[in-house]
């Protein structure tokens, strides 16, 4: 198969070179006329720009990153109908767009092209839409642009239960709904909602890791529960009256005129309501406890990123 002699090619010529990476002219003899092979060379580049990422090394990344980008812009020219290809060319246009302006200085340096963001967009759309291997992943990488710079988390949310109805056994997707319904909706009841369901499932075996993720579930449904119980009490109580509300109370100096507020000038009274503040106050600090729960259930395998296949 063209693609496997492609991806593996790349090993031996890493080890007697000594480089960090492939050469695209060194392997281009050998696939120039075969779209699948240019496809698959640019997924063999995928892995190693995520590892040069995380490790700071952004010039290189950014080459590569291009380096995928022409692949894949090969991979069409030679068969249109690859649709899947579309989904790298589009993060390619869309991340160097958004991109912050150090970033945009180390591109012109490097004299690679410039981004575009709604062509990214409409990229991975095509993509999502007639893609035969990256649709899921197209959902799931939108989902985050949604989030993190279009502001739709509503559209968001969408792609999220998309997949969860596809990739039922794959916990991340209900994980991310309750997350995203939390943080960027402020919803509390959907989210205990999203995580009462994955602790349902996890708890019937139907989801991977299920005893890690029904505890985590079963605890995270349990603490948004309660701070949604402690909204709806806190919308049924008398709101407290404003000083104009008060009654007129006249003082013991016949001289000055009467005060309002009884409330303030009582000592008994005054202690009556700094306990009404007290009773509406949250008891304890429900965000941070939840985040810090997460973390010590997430040890070690972090968040529950799984294969969408």
């Amino acid at each position: 198969m063209p693609s496997a002699t492609v991806l593996f090619s790349v090993r031996p010529w890493v080890r007697k070179s000594g480089t960090s990476e492939p050469s695209a002219p060194g392997i281009r003899l050998r696939c120039c006329q075969n779209a699948e092979s240019w496809f698959y060379l640019a997924g063999a580049y995928a892995p190693l720009v995520q590892w040069q990422i995380l490790r700071g090394e952004r010039v290189s990344a950014a080459r590569n990153g291009n380096r995928i980008r022409v692949a894949l812009e090969r991979t069409l020219q030679i068969d249109s109908t690859l649709a899947d290809a579309h989904f790298g060319i589009g993060l390619y246009y869309y991340y160097a767009d958004v991109a912050p302006a150090g970033a945009k200085l180390v591109r012109w340096l490097l004299m690679l092209p410039g981004g575009d963001r709604t062509k990214g967009l409409n990229e991975m759309s095509r993509a999502r839409d007639g893609g035969a291997l990256l649709r899921g992943e197209a959902d799931y990488q939108l989902h985050l642009i949604y989030i993190w710079y279009e502001h739709r988390p509503q559209d968001a949310i969408a792609l999220l239960r998309s997949l969860d109805q596809r990739y039922a056994e794959n916990p991340l997707f209900l994980q991310r709904l309750a997350e995203t319904y939390d943080t960027y909706l402020h919803d509390e009841r959907a989210s205990a909602d999203a995580w009462q369901t994955l602790a349902d499932r996890a708890s019937r075996g139907g989801v991977y890791d299920a005893s890690r993720v029904a505890r985590l579930a079963d605890l995270c449904a349990t603490l948004y529960s309660s701070v949604r119980a402690n909204i709806e009490c806190s919308s049924h109580l008398q709101p407290l009256p404003t000083l104009s509300e008060l009654p007129e109370v006249a003082t013991e100096d016949a001289d000055r005129p009467p005060v309002r507020g009884a409330v303030m000038s009582n000592e008994q009274d005054d202690v009556l309501f700094r306990s009404e503040l007290e009773q509406r106050r949250p008891k304890h600090d429900v965000a941070a406890e939840i985040k810090r729960s997460l973390r010590l259930l997430a040890q070690p395998s972090g968040q529950l990123r799984l294969p969408l296949g």
